[in-house]
């Protein structure tokens, strides 16, 4: 006990004791539970709302790789459709372009035939009036008549 007289602990120290006991059982009720059960609620809603984040974000991968799954099929789907027309355009096109050509080239070959007879025509048309034109020339310069 001298050790507690020394240290200055005296009989009032089971008062102070049982006013701290009285003191934290008022103060835990009143401040140190409501707060515990607030943190504690806001950990389960905060582990809660990850658990659900996280399996948000795995159903959106999820989702994404549907689409993208989706997405490549169709565009490969549209890819063989455009190719198909394209090549029925391009066989279009080039049945018409042909037939353009063939057209074209009897079109001129007929103008060229007509181009030949008439040039042949011209050409006896000229050589018979040559004739008459040569004996009025050899006439009109030499003073004779050269008439045929």
């Amino acid at each position: 006990m001298e050790l507690l007289n020394a240290l200055g602990v005296n009989s009032t120290v089971f008062v102070q004791f049982a006013v701290f006991l009285v003191t934290y059982v008022i103060v835990s009720k009143i401040l140190f539970w409501p707060y515990f059960r607030a943190f504690e609620m806001r950990t389960q809603l905060t582990v809660g709302r990850s658990a659900e984040a996280e399996k948000i974000q795995a159903e959106t991968a999820n989702l994404q790789t549907e689409y993208e799954t989706v997405a490549k099929d169709l565009s490969s789907k549209i890819r063989t459709v455009y190719e198909a027309k394209r090549k029925a355009a391009q066989r279009d096109s080039d049945a018409l372009i042909q037939t353009a050509r063939q057209e074209s080239k009897a079109t001129l070959d007929s103008f060229r035939a007509q181009l030949k007879a008439q040039d042949l025509e011209l050409r006896a048309q000229l050589d018979k009036q040559v004739q008459g034109v040569a004996a009025t020339i050899s006439s009109k310069l030499l003073g004779r008549d050269f008439s045929l």
